[in-house]
């Protein structure tokens, strides 16, 4: 009777601790299921408001209201006049391949309003809630909530971000937005007492709190916005974004020769652990995960694909360049990006280019995305300290990627460092389809 007893207080107990977890883990569902229904519903702007004017005065969006209860909506997302002016342009790269040296060619266009990957807080959210949970990221939510971000995002809804920085925005105030310092019109008046303050010790240092109804203001009145991320693996999933005719988008991917990505992440980021414990002895460690080094192999080659032969949805919006060629030709790509996307290259601009693409000196300032660079010199610099056997490895398992991007495979050591022979071959991808 006594073990019997005992047995079943047992049962109890573990039902019961079951029971704790089930419903633990259902509360905490229901928190982020609730989260996102609002986020989705912020996102549609049920009310029209002029927030930054702290009026209060707000009417309903009667054209969403209709959508939700299945009524046409009469505008039929057609672009009005001032949006059909207004360029909508998404720099799509992976990372360590360039795409911050890219971005400057906008961000120092007066015209453009620039922001630097506001993908990284929608993550870094996701992220950690998905260890909250003791659960995987579903990747189908984050690229949604990525692809919402971006709408919202360039049609100057600043506040769309608030709910993802930490600490949280405090009277839409913030100092956690993610590289602020990267973008010229964040740290610039009326942002920045600042004149310009292009140095990012000296925007950290100098410009207060950013402004988020502000900014926003700010971003109303240039003309342009473009956007850069990493954090898209294939073009195929910015199809809704393509598809909306308001945006008008054009997307301009960059890639990278597959080795040069992967010598810059060796040195970048503490994932790559075992490839510089594999340069260090020779040989690979046995637990390397490969897929770091030849996902992006993949994610290249799918996007180019898709891009160069494109659907009805991506023909028109979709531009391949090549960092290497971007290095050596600067003010050649720079023409044919902004000829890409409908733009005039201004003076401004091709004096930036020049500038800082061209000279001998040293940066005024270390960072470890630093842009500022003798860029023709330093495309191929790569080649001096990767390991050959790492080498080896990425071309045998990206030959296909190599062939198609015009990428040359070594066959020695002294091939390798003989950076006076170019591995990039010449190419000329077809950019207006």
């Amino acid at each position: 009777m006594i073990a019997y007893s005992k047995q079943g207080n047992e049962k109890k107990s573990r039902f019961m601790w079951c029971s704790w977890r089930v419903l633990a883990i259902l509360m905490c569902l229901t928190i982020a299921i609730q989260y996102i229904a609002m986020k989705t519903i912020r996102s549609y702007r049920l009310y029209n408001c002029d927030e930054s004017r702290g009026t209060g005065d707000c009417s309903p969006n009667w054209a969403q209201v209709s959508h939700w209860f299945g009524c046409p909506d009469p505008s039929n997302n057609q672009p009005t006049e001032e949006s059909a002016s207004r360029k909508h342009i998404l720099i799509l790269g992976t990372t360590r391949s360039g795409s911050s040296f890219l971005g400057q060619f906008f961000n120092q266009n007066p015209n453009v309003f620039y922001l630097y990957e506001p993908l990284f807080h929608v993550e870094s959210f996701f992220g950690s809630l998905a260890d909250h949970l003791g659960s995987k990221l579903n990747n189908k939510v984050l690229l949604g909530a990525f692809r919402d971000l971006l709408r919202s995002v360039f049609d100057c809804d600043l506040y769309s971000l608030e709910p993802y920085i930490k600490p949280f925005p405090q009277h839409h105030q913030t100092k956690g937005l993610f590289r602020r310092a990267a973008s010229r019109a964040l740290c610039s008046p009326p942002l920045c007492d600042v004149k310009y303050a292009k140095d990012e010790s000296v925007c950290f240092k100098m410009c207060h709190n950013l402004n988020l109804t502000l900014t926003a203001e700010v971003c109303q009145k240039r003309a342009h916005v473009v956007l850069k991320t990493v954090r898209f693996d294939n073009v195929a999933d910015l199809r809704s974004l393509a598809e909306d005719s308001r945006l008008d988008l054009k997307v301009i991917h960059l890639v990278r020769d597959p080795r040069a990505v992967l010598s810059s992440r060796m040195s970048a980021f503490k994932a790559f652990i075992d490839y510089r414990t594999w340069k260090k002895n020779g040989a690979m460690p046995p637990q390397t995960d490969t897929s770091l080094a030849t996902d992006v192999c993949s994610n290249f080659l799918q996007s180019m694909h898709l891009g160069l032969k494109p659907p009805a949805w991506l023909s028109g919006r979709y531009m391949l360049v090549r960092y290497e060629d971007l290095a050596r030709e600067p003010l050649e790509k720079a023409r044919e990006m902004y000829k890409f996307v409908g733009l005039p290259l201004e003076p401004f601009v091709m004096n930036w280019i020049v500038l800082n693409t061209h000279g001998n000196d040293k940066p005024r300032w270390h960072h470890l995305y630093s842009t500022y660079r003798d860029s023709a010199k330093t495309a191929e610099n790569w080649r001096l300290s990767m390991d050959y056997n790492i080498v080896q490895f990425l071309q045998n398992a990206c030959n296909e990627t190599f062939a198609e991007l015009g990428y040359r495979s070594v066959s020695s050591i002294e091939e390798l460092r003989n950076i006076n022979a170019t591995l990039v071959e010449e190419r000329n991808f077809t950019y207006f389809t």
